[in-house]
């Protein structure tokens, strides 16, 4: 039997937990996949980098190195816990090139060819409707752009089935 999910609750959750895990990145696990995620993306130099579901920073920052002062990166993630610790991150590393909002990822909006990559780290298992969440970030990057996740196997972690459950 099918589970009826309640997606504002579901949503709800996701976000309170992440609230309460800032420091979720503090180990090395987390950190290796962005660091690979932003390897096989193939950044350049003035590139403008949309960063899903950016938590506290990892790709983001990671990739505001390399697109320089004259490429920009924005981070969206929908935990304000997450985005306070990355802005902390930024701000110790004098990274002038990153904007961080507050929303979620799935209803998040920008014109269309913004951005020459869009990343989302591992946290694409979260989406409600992950197929309707690419066609959107499909439309904001550019022609020839890259839209680029990292991500597990369905059951790889009880995480996203529990939060459902839960709803």
């Amino acid at each position: 039997m099918k589970h009826q999910i309640n997606i504002n609750e579901f949503k709800k959750n996701v976000k309170a937990d992440f609230n309460t895990r800032p420091n979720y990145d503090q180990g090395s696990f987390h950190p290796r996949l962005a660091k690979g995620l932003v390897e096989v993306s193939h950044l350049q130099t003035g590139q403008r980098i949309l960063d899903i579901a950016t938590g506290t920073g990892l790709v983001a920052i990671r990739a505001a190195k390399i697109v320089g002062a004259s490429g920009a990166v924005v981070g969206v993630d929908i935990s304000s816990g997450m985005l306070n610790l990355a802005q902390q991150k930024v701000k110790a590393e004098g990274i002038n090139n990153i904007k961080f909002i507050e929303a979620d990822a799935e209803t998040i909006n920008f014109p269309d060819n913004s951005f020459d990559r869009i990343l989302c780290s591992s946290a694409i298992v979260y989406l409600t409707d992950i197929p309707a969440a690419l066609r959107q970030w499909y439309r904001f990057v550019k022609p020839g752009g890259l839209v680029g996740f990292s991500c597990f196997a369905a059951n790889a972690f009880p995480t996203g089935g529990l939060f459902r459950e839960k709803a």
